[in-house]
């Protein structure tokens, strides 16, 4: 008889006692932080102490199903409320461990990340893997049963956008900036995006730092042509070069074409040679 006052309160309270509610499937648990997430309702007294005391049943539930409140999770109005919940019911212990690592400042400015971040998946778990880059992130989503695609997405978005937050594309040369965009696919702007979500400069400092990167991208002149060299190539002009001896000439040709990205394929043969 509770139903309508708890909705006009915003309180999400269990229909039955909340101890057997979550034995009876343990995965509402994170459904309860799901619905405090999205709604932006209070869990009652009660089913939260619930959660307290049965969260390490959370083990007993598939993967994929963790995996798939996850992330309603991370793709609700206020995710950084939900990973406050999950941190303090303990329910990530039995999620994402390595999470747990983190002292209280990263956390804060991981947690704070998601409101700035788009409603993407793969970027809301890259800022996850990102602040724990130490772990094997991968075999954590892999472990969750994330998609090879998610993975693929994330791991592009971590490792590449390494080379901004850590400052090396200041020693960049233009041959450099030409193989991180190709490397990218034309996707710089997409991490650009996420190393500017995920560093952790002050804005005006961020600003600065990434107006530079942008200009410098801007001057790079990129070839109107793909890479005219393959296997097949070198085979015919080279017939005695075997398996990484093909290997080896194509990528010192490619080096050679991303330092002057005009030269015809006869003139980086003859370089090479």
């Amino acid at each position: 008889g509770k139903g309508i006052s708890d909705l006009q309160q915003k309180i999400l309270r269990t229909t039955n006692n909340p101890i057997l509610v979550f034995t009876e499937d343990p995965l509402r648990m994170m459904r309860a932080i799901r619905f405090a997430a999205q709604l932006n309702f209070l869990i009652d007294t009660a089913a939260w102490n619930a959660v307290l005391q049965e969260h390490q049943k959370l083990a007993n539930i598939s993967s994929e199903r963790i995996r798939d409140e996850l992330k309603k999770i991370l793709l609700s109005p206020n995710a950084t409320l939900g990973f406050q919940l999950l941190k303090k019911s303990k329910l990530l212990s039995k999620i994402i461990p390595p999470l747990l690592t983190l002292n209280e400042v990263s956390w804060n400015n991981l947690i704070n990340k998601f409101s700035s971040s788009p409603e993407k998946i793969e970027f809301r778990l890259a800022l996850i893997c990102s602040a724990i880059r130490k772990y094997d992130y991968i075999k954590i989503l892999q472990d969750l049963k994330f998609s090879k695609i998610e993975q693929k997405k994330v791991l592009f978005l971590v490792e590449n956008s390494q080379i901004i937050t850590s400052d090396t594309w200041k020693n960049f040369t233009d041959a450099d900036w030409r193989h991180w965009i190709l490397d990218s696919k034309y996707s710089h702007n997409l991490l650009l995006e996420f190393a500017f979500i995920n560093c952790n400069l002050e804005e005006s400092e961020k600003k600065i730092k990434f107006s530079k990167i942008e200009e410098k991208i801007n001057l790079i002149e990129m070839p109107q042509s793909p890479f005219p060299i393959n296997g097949n190539i070198i085979k015919k002009k080279f017939p005695l070069l075997k398996g990484k001896e093909i290997g080896t000439f194509i990528n010192k040709a490619y080096r050679t074409w991303l330092k002057d990205p005009h030269l015809s394929k006869e003139e980086i043969i003859d370089r090479i040679k």
